[in-house]
């Protein structure tokens, strides 16, 4: 079948915060509660979105710094980005920081959600993580959402927000953060 409307949607963060989960939860409606590494993987599914058709390719990219160089390239062509975190690894948190900065280096049009993965039924989030990811949304202008693969709590809701906004913000021209200046010393 052939689609002209493709939407590249990236799924980035720090290595084991769920994002294989993620993913196989929302195409395969599956958990597999075992930790696998990823180099890359690529799921592609069809979905109609006001009477249109579009081909989804749903990136599922390496945690793993070896990986690194391939960043640019999916930043620069996704439609609209998860960015992940798991809620039980603050490391995870920070490196999503990181990569956030990195994201809006390259392509500050994508719509991008900060995605709070691992917030499972009957565990306490101890922590303080989500709270400040709210108010980085707050402050950067992108999505916050909190889900678990797990317990399948906000997949659906997760992607079919990313891909809304992808789609709404495909041929837009006006940036939806600015782009911060980097000093460059000769």
């Amino acid at each position: 079948m052939q689609l002209n409307n493709k939407l590249s949607i990236l799924i980035i963060g720090f290595s084991a915060v769920g994002k294989s989960s993620i993913c196989n939860r929302y195409v395969h409606d599956v958990y597999e509660n075992k930790y696998s590494p990823t180099i890359e993987d690529t799921y592609r599914i069809t979905k109609t979105y006001n009477d249109k058709q579009y081909l989804i390719e749903i990136i599922d990219s390496s945690g793993h710094e070896i990986m690194h160089h391939m960043r640019h390239d999916y930043v620069e062509n996704s439609k609209g980005i998860v960015l992940m975190y798991s809620t039980k690894l603050k490391e995870s948190f920070v490196d999503a920081m990181e990569i956030y900065e990195y994201i809006t280096y390259i392509n500050n049009k994508v719509p991008i959600i900060l995605c709070s993965n691992k917030c499972d039924k009957n565990i306490p989030d101890e922590s303080n993580i989500n709270e400040l990811a709210q108010k980085f949304a707050k402050t950067t202008n992108v999505y916050f959402i909190k889900t678990s693969a797990k317990d399948n709590l906000n997949i659906n809701e997760l992607f079919d927000t990313i891909i809304d906004l992808s789609i709404k913000y495909t041929n837009s021209i006006v940036p939806l953060r600015i782009k911060k200046k980097k000093c460059i010393i000769l």
